[in-house]
Parts: structure tokens; sequence; C-alpha cells
């Protein structure tokens, strides 16, 4: 998927946590450190809204904690 088709998602659901972390993949796979950063700090405020065993919409196996983990070593590597 292009950007263009998870920032539809994200029109639609504001609060959808993968779209915004694939989303970021995406845009620091296109060189767009600035908006993959800020996508990621989306994925890591909703994430903290939510419960540690609330379910996460259409992301597989993922678990909050565990997403929040994978996001917050994201975030760090992307800051360097």
């Amino acid at each position: 998927m292009a950007a263009e088709d998870f920032q539809r998602v994200i029109l639609l659901d504001i609060k959808a946590v993968m779209a915004h972390y694939h989303l970021a993949h995406v845009y620091r796979r296109t060189g767009r450190k600035p908006e993959a950063l800020r996508s990621l700090q989306t994925v890591i405020r909703l994430l903290k809204k939510m419960g540690e065993t609330e379910t996460i919409p259409d992301a597989k196996d993922w678990t909050v904690p565990g997403l929040l983990e994978r996001c917050g070593a994201e975030l760090k590597q992307l800051e360097k």
C-alpha cells in the first residue's frame, strides 16, 4: 500500500493505530523522516490511551505493550 492508501484509512478513522504505524514505515522507506517520526509519535499516543490487554484492530498478534516497545525503539532509531 502507498502512503495515500493509509492516509485514506486515517481520514475514515483517526484512531486507526495500524494505519498510522504502516504509514510511518512508508514514510521511512521514502526518506520522509519528519513524517515518519510524527506517525510513530501518533501511534505511541494512541496506544497509551488503550488498556494493556485491549485488542488493537488489524494488528494480528501485536499487543499494546509489544507495539509500544517496538514503536519506541523505532522512534529512537529515527531520531539518530
